[in-house]
């Protein structure tokens, strides 16, 4: 049986007309021949005066015999097929009826769409190319197939589209590692602690530099914070203008007083404004270099800017082991994000880059809101990925609501957190419905006297994202006549497999 329903849902209409026709037809003559037994037996008993088998067999090659029987084999089809309208006339729903139309009407637009304009999840669904500059949401509990779902999208992105896709994970998924060195060989991969170069420090402007590096620190007292930065920028200056590349290993060999000063050139005016820094009011900076200069000395070096990636892999992982790394991650996190936004205005205009924040709860802060709101127009396609709406509260910020006001497509798996089942119902909405009251009698035991009346209702339950299985995901976008479309669609990993 389940053959035979995977055999019909691959029909196309046209079929379906004439699967359906015939089956009309073989079913009335059918009924025809049973009824025809009924009648023959009856004529045999009748008019041959005997029921033999003889006397069957010619009763039921009689003419009169099927005519009666086809007479009453259409009063049965009509009979029932009058049953049968009138109850769904009794329980006619007007409003359920008008919600299935435009259903149907949104679904027939997204299936006008061209196989071009789509990255397919599965053969009739996908994500809507001309929206991603808008962004993406991907949500689901661990084990739901989000990772999976994300790997289809990623996919379809380097192969179909060859665009430049940069991963930022932030749970540091060794399998996500893997699945992306099989689905691209060259692409570049990059980990905390590992042998591969990544040079976060090659912008030339001290400015973008000191903010990018003092983004990494938190500053109980504004006084020494200002004192920080402005040294900071002094030491930059500094390097810059001696051709030092700028790593960790150089801002905390040159930090001290004494050896930035050997830099310096006798007649700049960099070297009275040594003399406003004490060296014990700069230690806690210098503290927190050697820190980082200690854990990411091996990992961030001279080779391998972002602008140069972009130029010689399809496809960017930076994996951040938030687990092994819990302090770490999160700061790694944030000197990427930063040169993302500088890349902006270093890449070719018309390259598209997708950027890919897989749990980027570990690194969220509001640099990452100021590149979803700015980055459209140097074309990013942001893909944001997160488990529940927790992730997205942060260091006493709640960037729940700038998210998703910030998003046009929403890819959402199952999920366990109740409150994340709430919002993300009502951010898909809801629609008008007829709700039916009945007043009760108990003492007759009657329900003659209710009322109707129109509700609003979620157009997806919370309980239905509750309760969706491995791999199905409800599917959330924006048609080009602007209307919503939201759809239950099963993702089906090996649809690309024959493609590619």
């Amino acid at each position: 049986m389940r053959k035979i329903k995977q055999w019909y849902k691959k029909l196309n209409k046209f079929e379906k007309v004439i699967f359906w026709i015939i089956f009309a037809i073989l079913t009335f003559f059918l009924l025809v021949a049973l009824i025809n037994i009924t009648i023959s037996l009856g004529y045999a008993g009748i008019k041959l005066k005997a029921v033999t088998w003889q006397t069957f067999s010619t009763a039921y090659s009689k003419d009169i015999c099927f005519k009666i029987s086809a007479i009453i084999s259409t009063i049965v089809v009509l009979v029932v097929a009058g049953f049968i309208g009138y109850q769904k006339w009794q329980h006619f729903d007007m409003f359920d009826y008008e919600q299935k139309k435009k259903a149907k009407q949104k679904e027939q637009e997204f299936k006008q769409i061209k196989q071009s304009n789509l990255l397919k999840l599965n053969k009739n669904f996908g994500l809507i190319k001309s929206n991603l500059t808008q962004h993406t949401l991907l949500v689901g509990t661990t084990g739901s197939g989000k990772t999976t779902t994300l790997m289809q999208i990623i996919k379809e992105l380097r192969f179909k589209f060859r665009e430049t896709t940069i991963i930022i994970d932030g749970k540091g998924d060794v399998n996500l590692i893997e699945k992306i060195k099989q689905q691209d060989p060259n692409a570049f991969i990059w980990e905390i602690g590992g042998t591969t170069e990544y040079k976060p420090f090659a912008n030339k402007n001290k400015v973008i530099l000191a903010d990018k590096i003092m983004s990494l620190f938190d500053f109980s007292e504004q006084y020494y914070q200002n004192l920080a930065h402005n040294y900071l920028l002094l030491l930059l200056d500094t390097l810059l203008k001696n051709d030092i590349a700028i790593t960790f290993y150089n801002l905390v060999k040159y930090f001290p007083i004494k050896q930035l000063e050997k830099l310096i050139a006798f007649n700049d005016n960099s070297i009275s404004l040594l003399s406003n820094f004490d060296e014990k009011d700069i230690n806690g900076l210098f503290n927190q270099l050697n820190v980082y200069n200690t854990q990411l000395n091996n990992s961030f070096g001279n080779k391998n800017t972002l602008l140069e990636l972009i130029t010689k892999h399809k496809t960017i992982l930076f994996s951040i082991n938030s687990l092994m790394y819990p302090k770490l991650a999160g700061s790694v996190g944030k000197i990427i994000i930063q040169d993302l936004k500088e890349l902006t205005t270093l890449k070719p205009v018309n390259q598209k880059i997708n950027i890919v924040l897989d749990e980027f709860n570990v690194f969220a802060s509001e640099t990452i809101i100021n590149l979803i709101n700015k980055s459209r127009s140097f074309n990013y396609q942001c893909f944001l990925s997160f488990q529940t709406i927790n992730d997205l509260k942060t260091n006493n910020m709640n960037l729940t609501d700038t998210i998703f006001g910030n998003v046009s497509t929403i890819v959402c798996h199952s999920l366990k957190d109740p409150n994340t089942a709430e919002y993300i119902a009502s951010v898909f909405g809801t629609q008008e419905t007829e709700k039916l009251t009945r007043q009760l009698d108990f003492k007759n035991n009657t329900a003659d006297m209710g009322s109707v009346r129109s509700v609003d209702e979620f157009i997806v339950h919370p309980n239905d994202l509750k309760t969706l299985k491995i791999g199905e995901c409800y599917l959330k976008t924006t048609l080009s006549s602007g209307k919503l479309f939201i759809k239950k669609i099963q993702v089906d990993p090996t649809y690309l497999d024959n493609l590619f």
